[in-house]
């Protein structure tokens, strides 16, 4: 069944900003069952699986919260949460999800999940902070992680997405040296794609944090390798990663199976684990350099896909020849056009996002709404399974 949910977040002083699907989720145990044979296979993990296991790496999940389930005993710190609500049954169904999807990449790594979105079943909710996943970055960032997962975006469709409280968050994080991921998001058509509602620029509405630069974009492929069409086009998309019928567990323990950029992204974050365990200290722009450079079409990258579904053996293999370096990122600077580097940030030949284009008009506008909340879409289908 296809579930279209709206996480609603309100603004600590004012209105909302748009923002999409996302997780965490902490429990106590070990990893679940290994990844289906179809996604082991998409994105030749045994390899990798064999020479790394993530053992040492702590992987932050962003997102609504996880489910303390037996599977993840000893495998999950639950954080603290910035949105309130999310008791009641359900609620942190996604988070558990995508935290188990980094585990079935990464058996050994260690998931810290922190609360900063509501699930959308939350009647009634409010920030807790004046910029919840900015705080939940810097919790992340103080408390060990090396890797961090978003499975959430903005989906305003233009720069009222941009928070830069978020993105100075992300700029301390890739100067500390930590690798962020973020989902593509699901705004995908096979129309003409248009930006903001308006115009014919062949991309898709854009979508931050995966837009920020230096973090890496993660678009939904199908089992063919070919995008999800609700795949989000974008010039700041580096890689892609299984995204349809993906096998996960839910907050219940129940098996089902998953849609959306949402999955992807901790599946390629379980990858950037793997590279960590076997070469700690690696700079975030050479994870992603690893990832990117080795994914199935590396000398052409395009909006779709970035540069194409991602090869864990074939990463881990180049990273492995790399000597760590500081990180890169440390001197970005958060304004103008430059800021909106999208792929470029990664390590993607790819121009600056559409975005940049908006910038010069209305940065003031902008920077206005640096106090809004968020209002987030979570858009995936869950399946029940029988467990195996």
């Amino acid at each position: 069944m296809t579930m279209i949910r709206r996480l609603s977040a309100l603004a600590a002083t004012a209105a909302a900003a748009l923002a999409v699907a996302g997780t965490a989720t902490p429990a106590a145990g070990a990893t679940s069952s290994s990844s289906s044979s179809w996604i082991t296979a998409a994105m030749s993990l045994s390899g990798a699986e064999q020479a790394a296991s993530g053992s040492g790496v702590t992987v932050a999940v962003i997102d609504t919260g996880t489910a303390d389930l037996p599977q993840f005993a000893g495998s999950l710190t639950e954080g603290p949460s910035y949105v309130s609500g999310g008791a009641d049954p359900g609620q942190e169904d996604h988070g558990t999800e995508m935290a188990d999807l980094v585990l079935q990449v990464a058996p050994e790594a260690h998931v810290l999940a922190i609360r900063a979105i509501p699930d959308t079943t939350v009647a009634t909710t409010k920030n807790l902070t004046r910029c919840p996943i900015g705080s939940a970055i810097d919790y992340a960032t103080a408390h060990g992680a090396k890797v961090i997962s978003m499975s959430l975006g903005s989906d305003s469709g233009d720069l009222t997405g941009y928070s830069p409280c978020e993105a100075k968050a992300v700029e301390k994080a890739l100067a500390a040296g930590i690798t962020v991921l973020a989902a593509a998001g699901n705004n995908g058509t096979t129309s003409v794609f248009t930006d903001g509602g308006s115009g014919s620029d062949g991309e898709d509405d854009e979508s931050f944090p995966a837009g920020f630069t230096g973090v890496i974009a993660v678009a939904a492929l199908t089992q063919s390798g070919s995008r999800a069409d609700f795949s989000t086009v974008h010039s700041y998309n580096d890689v892609g990663a299984p995204g349809v019928d993906v096998p996960t567990i839910e907050e219940s323990g129940e098996a089902v199976l998953d849609d959306g950029t949402s999955p992807a992204t901790p599946l390629v974050a379980g990858i950037a684990a793997l590279i960590l365990s076997k070469v700690p200290g690696l700079a975030p722009s050479q994870v992603a350099e690893a990832i990117e450079r080795t994914a199935s079409h590396p000398g052409s990258w395009n909006a779709q896909t970035g540069y194409g579904e991602v090869n864990a053996t074939a990463a881990l293999a180049a990273a492995e020849k790399m000597t760590p370096v500081s990180p890169a990122q440390a001197s970005v600077s958060y304004t103008g056009s430059t800021y909106f580097g999208g792929a470029n940030g990664s390590g993607s030949a790819a121009g600056t996002t559409d975005t940049g284009g908006y910038v010069h008009a209305g940065i003031l506008f902008v920077l206005a709404l640096a106090a809004l909340g968020g209002a987030f879409l979570l858009i995936r289908r869950r399946r029940r399974t029988a467990a195996a």
